[in-house]
């Protein structure tokens, strides 16, 4: 697969996704639509102080 394609495809998933977590927003509420985005955040945040902990303990 060309790289062209691939970046295409990946672009055009996150599109998708995108849209579809609007559509649960009108549909469910903005809420509802948010729980992903949050639950993201927050395990991406907890393994940053996680490693810095880890990194501070191994040190």
């Amino acid at each position: 697969m060309k790289v062209r394609n691939k970046y295409f495809l990946i672009g055009f998933a996150i599109l998708i996704l995108i849209g579809v977590n609007v559509a649960i927003g009108f549909i469910f509420g903005y809420e509802i639509a948010l729980k992903p985005w949050q639950f993201i955040s927050e395990q991406i945040l907890g393994m940053q102080w996680l490693n810095t902990l880890l990194g501070s303990l191994i040190k």
